[in-house]
């Protein structure tokens, strides 16, 4: 056997087959350096992707509060007499018991899409922008169109106390 020592051991810096040895230990901690850049760039991934899931989300809840307001828009335009019902409550003049509910229940429902807006906002499925957007048309919306004796006859326990809160500080600024 030319070449080969048979009393020479393996653990010499050359193989049997008189290659060089692989140095397992330099090896190991290559893979390691590897290893964890792998990670750290697999974790960039996923916050980049959480970042742009919630955009994603946030744009879709404010598509839905968008379609609920047009749906109560929606009945507002198929139903005439709602203008006219509102344009008297917000004015003062009499309304039978049938117009009373038809108006407290466009409030009711008005005010039900803002609420959701706050929720989700509270729960970072909004934007404070966004929300800022729904919180501002509201106010204005209640200030100018939501008598005081329909938020009276609401509920109050059917909203979230924060919301009552919100409600009834605009009512409070309008008696100042």
């Amino acid at each position: 056997m030319a070449g080969i020592d048979p009393k020479r051991p393996l653990s010499s810096s050359k193989n049997f087959f008189g290659i060089k040895s692989v140095d397992w230990k330099k090896w190991a901690a290559i893979a390691e350096i590897v290893g964890t850049f792998a990670v750290v760039i697999s974790l960039i991934f996923v916050g980049i992707s959480i970042q742009k899931n919630t955009a994603v989300v946030q744009a879709e809840q404010q598509n839905l509060l968008y379609e609920l307001t047009d749906d109560w828009l929606s009945d507002q335009v198929s139903h005439p007499e709602l203008y006219d019902i509102q344009f008297r409550a917000t004015n003062r003049q009499a309304l039978t018991d049938i117009e009373r509910a038809r108006f407290s229940d466009q409030v009711y429902r008005a005010l039900n899409v803002w609420e959701n807006a706050q929720f989700k906002n509270r729960n970072g499925l909004l934007t404070d922008e966004q929300y800022r957007f729904w919180h501002n048309a509201n106010v204005a919306w209640v200030e100018c169109c939501v008598p005081r004796w329909v938020w009276k006859e609401l509920d109050a326990d059917e909203f979230h106390p924060e919301f009552v809160s919100t409600v009834d500080a605009i009512f409070d600024s309008l008696d100042e």
